[in-house]
């Protein structure tokens, strides 16, 4: 007999399904993970799969996982994916200062990618549809120039380790192109040196160019130019220094002996072509020499008949001239040298000098402290005062000098007359002997110099004993006729000048 006895309501669990495991990154260590379930409900254990090493093994392993679904768990056996290695996806960037390398693959070695490479080879394309693959035993197939860079990205395929081929990433690359060849120009006629303005903005020159003389330049100087972070160097040639000659003439007003002077010569120096102001003078003065400038381009110069001068003449652009009082015939009668020996308070001064141009025999006339007077060339045994002499020629022509004989100062007895210099003979047509002294030792100098002031030769350098002589022999058969002067320079800031005449 059935009687109704109630109901009961049962639930039933599907079976909890197999997991299934994919690997999400491929490298020198694999990860893994689970498909999403069917049912949402399913869950996984464990919860991540464990990783696996490159080639372990190498073809896949099985793992237990227990699948849960409600309050059913099943335990499967699943085959992971085998830990295959391609190249590592990855972006990366790169620049080269020299432009496009000989090689592509030697330049990839460089890079530093972040990354591991994977164990096969990789491929490069210019191209994401893998089609335009990049030799990488030549240059890139890109044109670089003008002043922006290039940049150009590159696609790699990755050979896995089952020899699979797979997209790997990518690489961008900026190349910058190599500044032109820096210009050195000339800024002025003062030798100071520039660069011309660069082709590409940006371009900065590293290296500061210095000034020549006039007339020099030529010779190849390394210079650095900054460009776009990149440091380039270039050898480039200074152009030579081109000289701007300003014309003037030297004109002597009256000499001095004459009656409109007794004691100095006067003239005056013009500048004879174009100029720009403001002049600049430099002055390089023997003996007394007295100037003034009443307007641009016109000098008054009075100076006794020994002094030398010489003066360089600059306009505001660099031109310049020199101009000197130096005779420039050797038959204008003149002294050309004086040595001046000081007394010591017992009479013993002297006043020696040296005559050049004219026509010989030549006459002297003496004048000096005390009714002094004498008729010889030099002159001793004298007191402390000026002395002045009026020389004449056989062909009429004088010259006129005058001298101060100083007192000797106590100690060294050192004075600003002690240096002297002479040559002889002189004038000369080959061979003289130049002689110099100091009166207490020093170092000293003895320069040739031309008429214009430009130093032809160094003679002596070293030291000289106080009241030694030393000769010189020099041959000047090398040397244009005209007119030369030895310079005696001293460390004590003594300097000397005498005139030598070179004949043909």
């Amino acid at each position: 007999e059935f009687f109704d006895a109630g109901f009961m309501t049962a639930i039933v669990y599907p079976t909890p399904e197999a997991p299934q495991i994919v690997l999400i990154n491929s490298g020198p260590v694999c990860s893994y993970a689970y498909l999403p379930a069917a049912c949402p409900a399913t869950s996984f254990s464990p919860a991540t799969p464990p990783n696996e090493t490159v080639g372990n093994p190498p073809t896949g392993t099985t793992v237990q996982v227990t699948s849960t679904n409600g309050g059913c768990s099943v335990t499967y056996d699943v085959v992971k994916p085998t830990c295959d290695a391609c190249y590592i996806p990855t972006t990366i960037t790169g620049s080269a200062c020299e432009g496009l390398p000989a090689d592509f693959a030697s330049f990839e070695a460089s890079l530093n990618t972040g990354g591991v490479a994977g164990l096969g080879a990789v491929n490069w394309y210019y191209d994401a549809s893998y089609t335009n693959m990049v030799n990488e035993a030549a240059p890139l197939n890109i044109e670089i120039g003008g002043c922006a860079p290039t940049t150009v990205t590159l696609y790699a395929m990755g050979t896995c380790l089952s020899g699979a081929m797979q997209p790997a990433g990518q690489i961008t690359l900026t190349y910058y192109p190599a500044p032109e060849a820096p210009t050195v120009v000339a800024l002025d006629f003062f030798c100071n040196y520039g660069y011309a303005a660069p082709a590409c903005p940006g371009t900065t020159f590293l290296t500061e160019l210095s000034p020549e003389d006039p007339g020099d330049g030529g010779q190849t100087v390394s210079v650095d130019v900054l460009a776009n972070g990149c440091v380039y160097t270039f050898d480039v040639v200074k152009p030579v220094c081109q000289v701007c000659e300003l014309e003037a003439d030297f004109t002597l007003i009256y000499e001095a002996g004459t009656g409109a002077s007794a004691f100095f010569n006067y003239g005056t120096i013009d500048i004879t072509s174009e100029f720009s102001t403001p002049l600049s003078y430099q002055w390089d003065i023997d003996g007394y020499v007295t100037y003034g400038v009443p307007e641009p381009g016109t000098i008054n110069v009075l100076y006794t008949d020994e002094s030398v001068f010489y003066v360089t003449i600059t306009d505001a652009t660099g031109c310049r001239t020199v101009v000197t009082n130096l005779e420039t015939s050797i038959d204008d009668l003149s002294i050309i040298n004086a040595v001046i020996t000081p007394d010591n308070g017992s009479s013993t001064g002297a006043v020696n000098i040296t005559v050049a141009g004219g026509d010989a025999p030549f006459t002297y006339a003496w004048q000096g402290p005390n009714g002094f007077a004498a008729t010889t060339e030099d002159i001793s045994g004298l007191i402390v005062g000026w002395y002045i002499v009026s020389i004449t020629s056989a062909d009429g022509q004088s010259a006129f000098g005058w001298f101060w004989v100083p007192k000797q100062t106590r100690g060294r007895g050192k004075t600003d007359e002690s240096a002297s210099i002479m040559a002889y003979p002189n004038p000369v047509m080959d061979n003289t002997n130049i002689a110099f002294s100091v009166a207490e030792t020093t170092d000293a100098t003895v320069t040739l110099h031309s008429i214009s002031g430009q130093q032809v030769g160094q003679l002596y350098k070293g030291i000289v004993n106080g009241g030694e002589t030393i000769t010189l022999p020099f041959n000047a058969s090398g040397l244009p006729a005209g007119i030369y002067f030895a310079r005696l320079t001293t460390a004590n800031g003594e300097m000397q000048n005498y005139k030598l005449v070179v004949g043909q």
